[in-house]
């Protein structure tokens, strides 16, 4: 019986390779059971998640090239808004040959619930390294035990969930509290806003704009009204266009309160255009408004400056900026070296495997050297 810690390379990624392909083809058990997404959204949002056997294999050549020895005993609190948000950890913690715990999202765990029978279905003796716990999220009692004894403790969510579980353990924790993600356009890129608003509205579009990876505003520098104006027919086409496309999900009650709240003041106070399962806003307030996510967006004109100073007050909540294109990444990476990752529109929501989490390596919290 060959456990985890002294598995072949062969074995853990025949394993894990080996579930992605049974979490496909069993996608619609999770679908069924618990999803708000809609269907064709839910397929999107599994096929992006799930790493192919190559980036599994890099991971793992990468681990064994620094020397990383595992953490140990490993948590996972899981977030309720993704769905698919427990594969990268979990893979990680799993690649690092540790023995991890998972506490189960309250909301939409069908995903996580399939994700575990995958890797028990593939191997067994492999997923005995793994144990799932279910309890309410008020529950204190159940949450302190689950962190008894463990090396480190990976809290996804709100930061008040953060800590929460922090005044609970001493054991070191590994936070992904609450954030956000920017688009940051430049005047000079108007001529391309048609094609930048296809790519800026599939980052809204995945996931329904739940995660803290979505973006939440447009911010175009050194704009104007124009500029706002030609962007917003961009985004309002792109998004209809995926109405059809990729359909929204559900909305509970609460989250249908706060997009009509959100749309109210937009048409109160500056210009909205929509349709029941979007809208598009151009606002003069700053620094920008709340957003409630649901393919709701909002597009701002801003000076350098202004944009600077909202980045930096916003420091670790700051987890993703979009960009019109490749030329723009270098300089921005290092005019915004804080937040945890700056990409090309159209891939905020679709992390590389290797990708940092919260600003770090993503093997950290998961190894010791």
């Amino acid at each position: 019986m060959t456990t985890l810690e002294h598995a072949s390379a062969t074995e853990l990624l025949d394993w894990l390779d080996g579930s992605c392909a049974f979490l496909w083809d069993h996608r619609e058990e999770a679908f069924a059971n618990s999803s708000r997404l809609s269907r064709t959204g839910f397929e999107v949002a599994v096929s992006e998640a799930l790493p192919s056997r190559h980036e599994l294999a890099e991971a793992l050549d990468s681990l064994r090239r620094s020397g990383a020895k595992p953490m140990g005993q490993v948590v996972l609190v899981l977030p309720s808004n993704v769905e698919t948000a427990l594969l990268r950890p979990l893979f990680w913690s799993l690649l690092a040959r540790n023995t991890t715990r998972v506490k189960l999202p309250s909301v939409g765990s069908g995903f996580a619930e399939l994700t575990l029978s995958a890797l028990a279905h593939t191997s067994p003796h492999l997923a005995s390294s793994i144990r799932s716990f279910r309890f309410d999220r008020q529950d204190i009692t159940a949450l302190h035990a689950l962190t008894q004894g463990a090396d480190a403790v990976h809290v996804f969510g709100r930061d008040e969930t953060v800590e929460a579980v922090r005044t609970l353990t001493d054991v070191p924790l590994v936070p992904h509290g609450s954030g956000l993600g920017l688009v940051l356009l430049h005047a000079s890129n108007r001529a391309d806003f048609d094609v930048v608003a296809g790519r800026v509205a599939r980052d809204i579009a995945r996931h329904d704009q739940r995660g803290c990876l979505s973006p939440h505003a447009v911010l175009i520098e050194d704009g104007n009204a124009e500029d706002a104006d030609v962007l917003a027919t961009a985004m309002h086409h792109a998004l209809s266009a995926l109405d059809v496309e990729l359909p929204r999900g559900s909305l509970s009650p609460w989250e249908a309160q706060r997009e009509r709240a959100w749309r109210d003041v937009a048409s109160a106070t500056g210009e909205l255009v929509s349709s029941p399962t979007h809208a598009v806003s151009i606002e003069s307030s700053w620094p920008p408004r709340d957003c409630p996510g649901l393919r709701n967006i909002a597009i701002h004109v801003a000076r350098a400056d202004q944009i600077d100073a909202l980045m930096h007050a916003l420091g670790a909540h700051m987890k993703s900026i979009g960009l019109a294109d490749e030329e723009a990444l270098t300089a921005s990476r290092a005019r915004f070296a804080f937040a945890s990752d700056v990409v090309i529109a159209g891939e905020m929501q679709t992390p590389r495997f290797h990708a940092p989490m919260d600003g770090h390596p993503p093997h950290h919290g998961f190894t010791r050297f």
